[in-house]
């Protein structure tokens, strides 16, 4: 079920990235496609007016009949002969004037003509247009300007559906992020109340076995005891001893099971870090091989915030599953930094790693990889430093082995 719920997770984040190119793509190709377009549009218009110019042009020479042509697109044209007289202009004021900002030069026109945006005295943006008109005497150059404003249009709305587009994509993404964290917190809250329901259980259950369980055992060990004491035979001692291990085994996976469903909110007090490793480190002196070594990076004087017999029991566990992942031997590095108004404490191990379909369960009650686990070592660790305002996390160790990261709160001021 939870992997369905991430295949189909990820494939929503697939869909919407696919959804938001191809929006993206088609509002920018949309738009840089209406640019040559509204081009394209002028460049027509101008075409078939200098044909019409150049055919009345042709009919009267005196180009008197060119004042009948109306256009609402052209903003004003005339026509320049060789020494840049404008011979004909649709403002008869301008008529005999020299046209200074034209270069009358039609052999330069590689396609037979010219177009160029210019700005009118008004602010407008315009479209030239220059043709030359061949007559058999004479050659005069076409100059012929229109309105772009319904060609720009085209652009513009172009440009105002891509800023649309981006808007709506924008929008539907912080929509999808907002309602995917509120079904991320809907599934945390679900994740919480089963762990709650499962805390109660366990708690009912752990009622049952203290009583049920941990007194008929402390019998059971007590015998086996004074059994061992009053037996000769070496071989039946041995087997004494062995319902002791095992009744104490039993007794400390009761008491595992009472510490993880306990409900108890620990009092938060200031606690030296090194002095609770170092006091870890003591206790599991007695697990330690000739073959495993110990590596400290410890910052002195670092103070945390939480209960000090909890941060023993979070280290000591730690620590221990360090040992036991490295049967053959290793090294065991320790380090604790103050990070502001945090403290970061690693403890990693050269030894077999972490399977990494173990990553997310390995904090989880009764989970263990060990023959003779209870898988409680880890839940408790990780609950009591929860409890304490901080988390732990697990890792692959960059070089080999793995990593215990515990967070906990400083008691000391921000750096």
């Amino acid at each position: 079920m939870i992997l369905h719920y991430r295949i189909i997770k990820h494939l929503l984040w697939i869909s919407g990235l696919v959804i938001s190119f191809m929006l993206g793509y088609f509002a920018v190709r949309n738009y840089l496609f209406a640019v040559p377009v509204a081009e394209g549009n002028l460049r027509g218009m101008a075409l078939a007016l200098s044909s019409s110019i150049e055919s009345l042009a042709r009919k009267d020479a005196s180009l008197d009949i060119l004042h009948e042509l109306r256009s609402s697109d052209i903003a004003f044209f005339s026509v320049i002969n060789s020494t840049g007289v404008q011979i004909f202009h649709s403002n008869h004021e301008l008529e005999g004037s020299i046209a200074e900002d034209f270069d009358f030069n039609p052999d330069s026109y590689a396609n037979g003509y010219s177009e160029a945006r210019l700005v009118l005295g008004t602010g407008e943006d315009a479209f030239e247009f220059a043709y030359p008109l061949h007559f058999p005497d004479r050659t005069l150059m076409l100059r012929l300007v229109l309105h772009a404003y319904r060609a720009d249009a085209i652009v513009k709305r172009a440009q105002m559906g891509m800023m649309a587009i981006f808007s709506l994509m924008a929008a539907a993404w912080i929509m999808g992020i907002f309602i995917y964290r509120l079904a991320i917190n809907a599934e945390n809250q679900r994740k919480e109340m089963y762990k709650q329901e499962n805390l109660a259980r366990l708690g009912t259950m752990g009622a049952v076995l203290a009583h049920e369980v941990r007194n008929p055992l402390a019998g059971i060990k007590g015998y086996a005891q004074l059994l061992g004491e009053g037996l000769a035979d070496e071989n039946k001692k041995e087997y004494a001893a062995l319902i002791v291990t095992e009744t104490l085994r039993l007794e400390n996976l009761v008491n595992d099971l009472l510490a993880y469903a306990k409900k108890e909110r620990p009092e938060s007090l200031p606690v030296k870090a090194t002095n609770i490793i170092n006091q870890a480190l003591n206790l599991a002196e007695g697990s330690l091989t000739k073959k495993i070594s110990i590596k400290k990076d410890l910052e002195p004087e670092i103070v945390v915030m939480g209960d000090e017999d909890r941060l023993l029991q979070i280290l000591l566990n730690l620590i221990r599953n360090a040992i036991q992942a490295m049967p053959d031997g290793g090294l065991i590095n320790i380090s604790a930094k103050k990070a502001g108004r945090l403290v970061n404490i690693e403890i990693s191990d050269t030894g077999r790693g972490i399977n990494p379909n173990d990553i997310g369960q390995i904090f989880e009650p009764f989970y263990t990889t060990k023959a003779r686990g209870s898988g409680f070592g880890l839940a408790i660790s990780r609950k009591y430093a929860e409890e304490m305002g901080g988390w732990l996390t697990a890792s692959d160790n960059q070089e080999k082995g793995a990593l215990f990261r515990l967070i906990i709160p400083s008691a000391g001021r921000k750096d």
